[in-house]
């Protein structure tokens, strides 16, 4: 088995195995006045993740680590926060470089329970969910503006 397979395999597991630990997520985005449409808003951002870097692009391992010591640290500690920032994490690691990761890293935070939190302490919670999806575009954006911009970097083989 090559190196490129074990590499897909083992972040399918990681992936499979963070997605199964956030079961939170769905309580949240069902029935947190804070939250709704975090899950639309987190399956628009796992699209726009695939559409900017590819189908075929190969995680870094280390970012791929670092998505599994955040799991582990939020399993052990039962912190939300870290659980979903190893989701960021991870699809992170599927960027062809550490600036596009830094966008997808960034507009990640937009399906977060913590932001809708955070939101609605400063706005009326109608408003929350329109921030956020403000959030989400102004990240969409940027990232767009990234592959443009850096091509070469923005393209994995």
């Amino acid at each position: 088995m090559n190196h490129a397979v074990q590499l897909r395999l083992a972040s399918g597991v990681v992936g499979v195995g963070l997605g199964m630990m956030s079961s939170d997520l769905r309580w949240a985005w069902s029935h947190s006045p804070y939250d709704q449409g975090g899950g639309w808003m987190a399956l628009a951002w796992a699209l726009l993740v695939m559409a900017l870097v590819g189908f075929r692009a190969l995680p870094r391992v280390g970012f791929l680590i670092g998505a599994v010591a955040l799991g582990a640290v939020s399993w052990g500690g039962d912190l939300n926060v870290a659980r979903h920032l190893a989701i960021v994490v991870f699809m992170a690691s599927f960027a062809p470089s550490l600036g596009l990761a830094g966008l997808i890293g960034f507009s990640g935070l937009a399906w977060w329970p913590a932001l809708g939190w955070v939101f609605a302490k400063f706005m009326p919670s109608d408003f929350a969910c329109l921030a956020r999806v403000g959030w989400l575009a102004l990240g969409a954006g940027l990232g767009m503006w990234w592959v443009r911009k850096y091509p070469r970097e923005s393209v994995s083989s």
